[in-house]
């Protein structure tokens, strides 16, 4: 699913055995970062790959004001889907203080939202939003994906 490239020079994350994040912008493609612990041999790896999903402007927002409200300035969002809800999947997100080594990040104005590699599949070219109205507000996640979901756009089918 994802290919791996090697490069001339490494990136400038941190390495020998600690947590590295690379940051890409592939032509054609959104930015997408990989969590992986490095060795100093690895280096020069990168994995290239689309972002698991587009963020907008109003979410990353309403993510820098969940870190501040939160006291966790740098947690990044997770969004994963699970088993359940009324149409047999639904979607889960709360705060992480810590990455994953297996997750998929995407970054908008310098917050992230990391997405494990099962939830991808089924988040492919959807978008994470924020909307109010008079009742309050909420995520909502435009997925292509989805056949049918209930009403309160929590739960879907595919």
């Amino acid at each position: 699913m994802f290919a791996e490239r090697a490069t001339a020079a490494a990136s400038g994350g941190v390495t020998d055995g600690a947590l590295k994040c690379v940051a890409v912008t592939a032509p054609g493609e959104r930015t997408f970062m990989a969590a992986e612990p490095m060795d100093s041999a690895m280096a020069a790896t990168q994995i290239y790959a689309p972002a698991p999903l587009a963020v907008t402007d109003a979410a990353a927002t309403r993510i820098k004001f969940l870190q501040v409200k939160e006291g966790k300035p740098e947690a990044a969002l997770r969004l994963r889907i699970v088993a359940g809800g009324c149409s047999g999947m639904q979607y889960r997100i709360d705060l992480a203080e810590e990455l994953r080594a297996t997750d998929l990040v995407a970054e908008k104005d310098g917050v992230r939202i990391a997405v494990d590699p099962k939830s991808v599949a089924y988040l492919k070219e959807s978008t994470l939003d924020w909307e109010e109205d008079f009742f309050g507000g909420e995520f909502k996640i435009k997925n292509p994906n989805a056949k049918a979901s209930c009403s309160c756009g929590l739960s879907f089918t595919v």
